[in-house]
């Protein structure tokens, strides 16, 4: 009866027993399979930790990263959406009944011309269609996107919230231009106020849990990409270090068993493995920093730019907004400066000396709200004269509102003139800057994505190549020996 080995020293010690009894050829056949076998978990691991790098740049530069942009396109709609729709409100409440029809007509045409959307000549009315058109698809990009698991209510429950308060706010919406239609004012003016509570309390809130939720699975998938990347780096590092120390003590044993100093093909064996371990350590860093950059510099600018944006359709519309509902006008335009100091605070310049400051690189850390955190990340050829120009429309703009609302009460007819018209246009002409720098980073982030999957590309099938190769010259340098103890 066999006697249980409970004891892991004594197993260790009996084999190092039976070793001692095995004669150099049994030793070589072994070692020659061993070798081999470790070889091959050491090219394994390599090719399984770069099968999940390239997954994690997947989920990070195009699932995930995805998602995010569909959730703050899905900001931009509603809140572009109301920006124009309630320009479109405000045309009859140019209107005032004391003045002559001809002055009413001549007003009523002035404001149109002066509108003018992407210098396309929309009207208020197009454009919120438009808008509108672009809230449904978003909706619907955002819910296939979805991944199967019912159970993460992260990303589904947002988007229900937003389908619903959605037709909820198109509903009031509704309302209030048919109310206005047949010239009921107070019902108009009624429904409106219910849409904006709607979109406030029940769609913009909904499009940051997406947005948040969507961040939130690329952070995760970025950093769990992250630490693979350090953890496969020493994994290899100990692995590659194993296997060529086995074929370099292996290379003693044969120069003092058989009195030949080298053995030519394990030495080539050694070094391949050397150069194979160095180059999988260097593909999976490269393909990391390069995900770093696109991720911590390239796509943080790109999502600032993007909240920027929604923030500005909001400022917009609570702009027009305290032109409407005169009673709240107060709360409108406390709600507008909220909006731009966390689109950009700056404590002591003006946004065109910042502009000029960025042009030159010489933007100051002190700088807050989401263009301020675009300004930080490092400038890519380009970016700051795009960032500059965001700037400097931004400027442009806000002079124009900041007279648009001196007149809101002493001339409200010219405020909503002015509001229609030179505002808007300095409105569109800060979103085609925006859009310009979004465009920008975009075409970084993907370049930095592609760059970062580069080094993995044809990686399976260069390993099992040079594994095959490296087994061969195992069997190589000691099939002849094995061979010279057969003879004797």
């Amino acid at each position: 009866m066999l006697e249980p080995m409970t004891n892991p020293s004594r197993l260790l010690t009996r084999m190092w027993q039976r070793l001692q009894r095995t004669n150099t050829p049994q030793f070589l056949q072994l070692a020659q399979y061993i070798i081999c076998g470790s070889s091959l978990l050491l090219f394994t691991t390599a090719i399984s930790s770069i099968q999940q790098q390239r997954q994690a740049i997947n989920i990070v530069g195009k699932d995930a990263a995805s998602n995010v942009l569909v959730a703050q396109r899905l900001k931009d709609a509603p809140a572009g959406m109301d920006a124009y729709a309630v320009k479109a409100l405000l045309t009859k409440s140019t209107l005032n009944p004391t003045i002559s029809a001809n002055r009413q007509q001549a007003l009523t045409n002035t404001v149109d011309s002066l509108l003018n959307d992407d210098g396309k000549g929309k009207s208020s009315n197009t454009s919120y269609v438009e808008r509108r058109q672009k809230l449904a698809q978003r909706l619907l990009q955002a819910a296939e996107s979805i991944t199967g698991d019912k159970t993460d209510q992260g990303e589904r429950r947002p988007i229900l919230t937003m389908q619903l308060a959605t037709l909820d706010y198109l509903e009031q919406l509704q309302k209030a231009q048919d109310y206005q239609a047949v010239n009921k004012e107070a019902e108009s003016l009624s429904a409106y106020r219910s849409a904006v509570d709607i979109l406030e309390n029940s769609l913009i809130p909904a499009a940051d849990k997406l947005d948040k939720a969507a961040l939130a699975k690329l952070d995760s998938a970025y950093l769990q990409q992250k630490n693979n990347v350090a953890n496969t780096a020493v994994w290899l590092a100990m692995a590659g270090f194993a296997v060529i120390a086995q074929l370099i003590s292996l290379q003693f044993f044969i120069s003092l068993r058989t009195r030949r100093t080298l053995n030519i093909p394990l030495l080539l064996a050694t070094i391949s493995l050397g150069v194979f371990t160095i180059w999988a350590i260097i593909q999976i860093h490269t393909s990391g920093v390069n995900l770093r950059i696109a991720r911590e510099s390239v796509f943080s600018s790109l999502h600032s730019l993007r909240q920027a944006r929604s923030l500005t359709y909001t400022a917009n519309a609570n702009e027009s907004r305290a032109l409407l509902l005169k009673n709240e006008a107060a709360r409108f335009e406390q709600a507008f400066n909220a909006n731009i100091q966390k689109i950009i605070a700056v404590p002591t310049n003006s946004l065109s000396n910042l502009a000029v400051m960025t042009v030159q690189g010489n933007t100051s850390n002190n700088i807050g709200g989401f263009l301020g955190d675009a300004l930080r990340q490092s400038f890519m050829d380009g970016e700051a004269a795009a960032l500059a120009d965001n700037l400097t429309a931004l400027d442009r703009y806000l002079q124009t509102s900041s007279k648009m609302r001196s007149l809101a009460n002493s001339d409200p007819a010219a405020a909503i003139a002015l509001a229609r018209g030179q505002a808007s246009n300095d409105f569109n002409n800060f979103l085609r800057a925006n859009q310009k720098a979004i465009d920008l980073n975009k075409r970084a982030f993907d370049e930095s994505i592609t760059n970062s999957a580069a080094p993995l590309e044809d990686f399976e099938a260069k390993s099992w190549t040079l594994l095959i190769l490296i087994v061969l010259l195992v069997f190589l340098g000691l099939r002849p020996r094995i061979k010279e103890y057969n003879f004797r």
